[in-house]
């Protein structure tokens, strides 16, 4: 009986772990990253799991620059809060991770 007891309760934190880790993968694909375009043209968002929310031109930087220029300048921003958004999510995966040692 104190096997069945054991492996019950270890299946009941694994539980529990999961619906954590399932809480915090929910959480960081909530939030937002929102990162300047380069040259002041505006900014880019993104949501936790690196999907394009949302790019805002400012007008006011637009009349310097040609639309090669400044697609390239939206895609860098673009690039770069996908990976900032990544690495968030990615931290809060591992902070509510588990360690090895806990179904020692």
């Amino acid at each position: 009986m104190d096997m069945y007891n054991a492996l019950h309760a270890l299946a009941e934190q694994i539980d529990s772990d999961v619906e954590e880790i399932r809480n915090a993968a929910s959480d960081a694909g909530r939030q937002h990253t929102r990162i300047p375009i380069p040259g002041g043209l505006g900014t880019v968002t993104v949501q936790g799991g690196g999907q394009l929310v949302s790019v805002d031109i400012d007008r006011r930087g637009v009349g310097g620059t040609n639309g090669a220029s400044l697609g390239r300048q939206v895609v860098l921003a673009i690039r770069e809060a996908e990976a900032r958004a990544k690495s968030a999510t990615q931290e809060q995966l591992n902070a509510a991770k588990p360690p090895p040692e806990h179904y020692a």
